[in-house]
């Protein structure tokens, strides 16, 4: 008897907890894509920490900083909406710089985009990954070197190109 005493009162209790906790709502997150050029500043402040040749067909790179202005495509143009700070590394062959490459990056924008902390990397493939998140939740994957073709002529010769899908789980 005193065992089912306790247990009508703790299924009670656990009733009462359940009635009275708060109900969550499941947000649908929000997908936006971007298309952005990214382009090395003219006066851009490069330094290396280290950048060594192991043998005559090896180039180690650790601690590129490199600085890119980033232009977003609204219709057929390219809009300047903020800068890009890189730090790179890197274990490639001399001289066609084919590799791994790793690192981290800083977006700072206008507002279009957000701002954006995170790493990168890029292997022997055509394409290389970048994923960052905001101060407000929102994640970044960005997609490096897209293929340029089908494209509105990019702000300068030297840019490449990257797809930017920003997710924010707010809804």
């Amino acid at each position: 008897m005193r065992r089912a005493t306790a247990l009508t009162a703790v299924i009670a209790l656990a009733g009462i907890v359940v009635a009275s906790a708060p109900t969550v709502s499941a947000a649908r997150a929000e997908k936006t894509s971007f298309i952005v050029a990214e382009c090395p500043q003219e006066n851009n402040p490069q330094s290396v920490d280290r950048f060594e040749f192991p043998n005559p067909n090896r180039v180690l790179i650790r601690g590129a900083h490199n600085a890119y202005d980033e232009y977003v495509l609204e219709g057929n143009d390219w809009r300047l909406i903020g800068e890009n700070n890189t730090m790179a590394n890197g274990n490639a062959t001399f001289p066609d710089f084919v590799g791994p490459f790793w690192g981290t990056f800083d977006f700072d924008d206008d507002g279009t985009i957000g701002s954006f902390e995170g790493t990168w990397s890029w292997g022997n493939s055509a394409y290389g990954r970048a994923s960052g998140r905001s101060d407000d939740g929102r994640l970044a994957k960005v997609t490096l070197g897209v293929d340029a073709d089908g494209y509105p002529e990019l702000p300068a010769a030297d840019c490449g190109l990257t797809e930017w899908l920003v997710i924010n789980p707010h809804g």
